[in-house]
């Protein structure tokens, strides 16, 4: 075994765990990923901490739940002073980089000219606003940063294409979009060309990384995270992406049209649409017709594709450097999409598989179990555990994480459930004030709690896997419900933050 091998991880933004060729879609094409898999294992239940981007994103680099490690919901900042797994690998000598997205301090405007933020340095990740990053950030000791999505980024990414392209904003967004004939919301077909979309220029990033590390005089090893802001709405995947899947070929879930008279919060977003209230050009969960759905679906295909190629690029740039066989390689996603689940896109306060559940494929060569599927339940938590766990470094301090190896290598139980948090700002469909959100997962079961709310959500996985008929009040499962109560109260006391002993009696 490679007692330190380096380690690369990709990251896409807002991708279905059944969004690739080796998770069984039949249309997307995504033989670089699909390798990785072949290569090594596909975990097949692998969940979220929280379906948004930023309190995810804070939960993977530090193991703790956004409810512990504080960043409950986009705009708040994670603290600098946070440990992280990047800055455990760095202090014993790895070289660690974040190309791509990184989303751990907002990307916005503060809500005023003093921001909701106590930290000062909120700006610091928004280097188109003139701020530069004082590396070690997070933990990498270099970081090429990319904000925002679709053709409207920024970050060190902007700067280069003002470099590569002057007067580059001609070619951005709706008012200098192509001509098309797609009605779905957020369909923007971008001037940009591929070349200098912001996934092209990641994936040189990372070449550029492995490159010079390669020719560097020290043999250290190296960790380096290369993130993606797509797919993700806008949807507007550049040049031959953009028609590369032809709508009329998509598929809809076969859930598309699930009834919704015991999910109110799904019968709200139904009847937003119907009465063309909705907010179809924001962040939250929105209904669609059949005709939507499947350009929203053929154009995310796009961007998974594009990304798919980005990371052939960089995989075989390793291989070329001699790290394939040195180097543990992961593929992940942030969090999901509804796009189409029950009829709706984007994401909101819905746990439904397609939003909860994201792909994690795990290739270690140090081991046999190429190309296999284990559906044990893990998280976006274990990831940082995992990684030190593997090269024998202590754990992140207060992490709620697990192992992955040590699941596998049967060092340890497969856990019996784990909870996705969630939490809002403002209400949302039709709740009366900013939902928080609980949701128990086991094998078999998904409950979902609501903080305002008499009603609930419970699901039969095995017989109801696309989760059609909520059982929250069928009499025949009241023990299984209060089962499951119980268990999703231990489980919150468990996760409380005990990352600080005290240092006396009293």
């Amino acid at each position: 075994m490679i007692e330190r091998p380096s380690i690369i991880l990709f990251i896409t933004d807002q991708q279905q765990a059944g969004m690739l060729g080796c998770a069984g879609d039949p249309l997307v094409r995504t033989p670089n990923i699909d390798q990785i898999a072949r290569q090594g294992i596909r975990f097949d239940n692998f969940h979220v901490a929280m379906p948004s981007c930023m309190p995810n994103r804070a939960s993977i680099m530090t193991g703790r739940y956004p409810s512990v490690n504080g960043v409950r919901f986009n705009g708040i900042p994670l603290p600098q002073g946070s440990v992280t797994f990047p800055e455990l690998f760095r202090q014993r000598g790895y070289r660690t980089a974040l190309m791509g997205k990184g989303h751990l301090q907002p990307i916005l405007d503060p809500y005023n000219e003093h921001g909701k933020c106590e930290e000062r340095w909120w700006r610091s990740e928004l280097t188109d606003r003139g701020a530069e990053l004082s590396p070690p950030y997070y933990g990498y000791d270099e970081v090429s940063i990319v904000t925002g999505h679709g053709d409207h980024c920024g970050g060190h990414y902007e700067k280069w294409l003002e470099k590569q392209l002057p007067g580059f904003r001609q070619y951005l967004g709706v008012e200098n979009q192509l001509p098309h004939n797609y009605s779905c919301p957020q369909a923007v077909r971008t001037r940009l060309p591929e070349e200098l979309y912001s996934t092209s220029y990641i994936a040189d990033r990372a070449i550029d990384f492995l490159e010079r590390h390669s020719a560097s005089a020290n043999n250290e090893p190296f960790l380096l995270v290369v993130s993606f802001p797509d797919p993700h709405h806008p949807f507007n995947p550049p040049g031959r992406y953009w028609d590369m899947y032809n709508p009329d070929d998509v598929m809809l879930p076969k859930n598309f049209d699930a009834p919704d008279d015991d999910v109110p919060h799904l019968a709200a977003a139904r009847r937003a649409r119907r009465a063309h209230r909705d907010n179809r050009e924001g962040y939250g969960a929105v209904a669609l017709d059949e005709r939507e759905a499947r350009e929203a679906i053929a154009l995310t295909y796009g961007m998974i594709t594009m990304i798919d190629d980005a990371i052939g690029q960089v995989r075989t740039r390793l291989s070329e450097l001699g790290y394939e066989d040195r180097a543990i390689q992961i593929f992940t996603s942030d969090h999901g999409d509804l796009l189409g689940d029950h009829g709706l896109m984007l994401k909101g306060p819905l746990h439904y598989g397609s939003l909860v559940r994201v792909p994690f494929i795990l290739s270690d060569p140090a081991r046999s179990d190429h190309g296999t599927l284990n559906d044990a339940l893990f998280s976006s938590l274990d990831i940082g555990t995992s990684l030190l766990s593997r090269v024998g470094f202590a754990d992140l301090p207060g992490s709620q994480g697990i192992s992955i190896f040590d699941v596998l290598d049967n060092r340890r139980k497969r856990r019996e459930n784990l909870v996705i948090e969630d939490e809002y700002q403002s209400p949302v469909l039709e709740f009366d004030t900013p939902p928080v959100v609980r949701t128990l997962r086991t094998q078999k079961w998904r409950m979902t709690l609501f903080d305002s709310c008499d009603w609930g959500e419970l699901y039969d996985l095995e017989r109801d896997p696309h989760e059609c008929r909520n059982l929250w009040d069928d009499p025949a499962i009241v023990a299984t419900k209060v089962r499951l109560l119980a268990e999703l109260s231990r489980s919150m006391m468990q996760s409380v933050d005990r990352k600080l002993p005290p240092v006396s009696l009293a």
